[in-house]
């Protein structure tokens, strides 16, 4: 049996290395996010007790360990993943109030019920949260939607309701298993600037 020449040998490996690479680099992708998340306001001087409040009816699907978010998708819009986070939507966007208020001063209390003599209390009623990406061997596309309702209550009363929305969408060649962590903190840090100003400014009034 005659054998491969070595050039013909080398092109050959080349090409199933360079096949095994692209294929690879197609399928990194993190499917799930994470808790970690960096506060971004720079309002300081806050005290008092704060409640960080979300509806009870919160839970997770039943049978699942995890809650879907979104899907991973091909050029062909076929979905080869879905994106997961271990902790309900809502439970993601009350830990990082806690950490905003946390750093701006107030003693921050996450809660699933609010108690009737709270004096200050921020309760998260609704959220929206969709994350979906794009793979193929080229590059990776991820797009993060969030919406929250937020009502403020003093002292057992609702004085304010209040609406925070952002989108954003990243695409990358590089870092695949780092995107989509990136563009749910770019999109939930978008909404807390937004948010956390203004609710701060209206527990300050009168």
């Amino acid at each position: 049996m005659r054998q491969m020449r070595p050039q013909l040998r080398f092109t050959s490996c080349l090409l199933l290395a360079l096949t095994i690479s692209l294929t690879s680099g197609c399928a990194r992708y993190a499917s799930r996010i994470n808790m970690l998340y960096e506060p971004v306001t720079s309002v300081h001087g806050m005290s008092g007790d704060l409640y960080i409040s979300i509806k009870p009816a919160v839970q997770k699907p039943s049978g699942s360990a995890v809650w879907a978010l979104g899907e991973v998708t091909d050029d062909d819009g076929k979905v080869i993943d879905h994106l997961t986070s271990p902790r309900p939507p809502a439970e993601l966007i009350q830990a990082a109030l806690v950490q905003e208020f946390k750093q701006a001063g107030y003693s921050t209390l996450a809660v699933s019920t609010i108690r009737a003599d709270a004096a200050q209390v921020v309760e998260v009623h609704r959220v929206e949260l969709t994350i979906n990406q794009v793979s193929n061997l080229v590059e990776i596309k991820a797009t993060c939607k969030l919406l929250i309702d937020i009502d403020i209550r003093k002292n057992g009363q609702v004085i304010r309701k209040l609406q925070y929305a952002s989108k954003y969408t990243q695409t990358d060649i590089k870092d695949r298993d780092l995107l989509v962590q990136t563009v749910f903190s770019q999109t939930l840090q978008a909404v807390m600037r937004q948010a956390v100003p203004e609710i701060i400014a209206i527990l300050g009034q009168g």
